[in-house]
């Protein structure tokens, strides 16, 4: 039986392995994905701590290269990517420290400025007044809140199209 479980354990293991080949993953993602592909708790718990004590696994420098990354390609607010983090398993105090570090003051209102001047390219040749309520729409779900989306919707309105 201890063979068994020795080889269920090497599976996870090697399993572990080529998932974080692929991307950085939070303790909970990989102890959910070993779950799913059905290797024995024991297993699973073993693995995980593995990779931790091996510095693999690491949800502080997950969250840390996670809120870069989507500030960088998916530019959201802070409270969104937070919410995020928390669904990946990240626990409140280090998503916190991770977007405290990303997301200077003023951060967010530039992202969402930046946001707003190209999505307006985008619309212009349609109704002003429907532009605004698109790109309104648009900043809205992204989790700006509507402070940030007023400020940025009129400066994309004052900014003159580019030629």
């Amino acid at each position: 039986m201890a063979r068994s479980e020795s080889g269920e354990a090497e599976k996870a293991r090697d399993y572990a392995l080529l998932l974080l080949s692929y991307r950085e993953r939070t303790e909970k993602e990989m102890a959910e994905r070993l779950k799913r592909k059905g290797f024995p708790p024991a297993a699973v718990a073993a693995t995980v701590a593995d990779c931790q004590r091996l510095g693999l696994i690491d949800d502080e420098r997950f969250a840390r290269l996670f809120v870069q990354e989507r500030a960088r390609l998916k530019p959201r607010s802070a409270r969104l990517i937070g919410a995020e983090l928390g669904r990946k398993g990240v626990s409140g105090e280090v998503a916190a420290r991770a977007l405290l570090a990303e997301f200077v003051p003023g951060r967010e209102e530039e992202m969402a400025a930046d946001l707003a001047r190209r999505a307006a390219f985008r619309l212009r040749g349609i109704d002003p007044e429907a532009a605004r309520r698109r790109l309104w729409a648009y900043l809205a779900r992204r989790g700006f809140s509507p402070e940030q989306i007023a400020a940025a919707v009129k400066t994309a309105a004052e900014e003159k199209p580019p030629k």
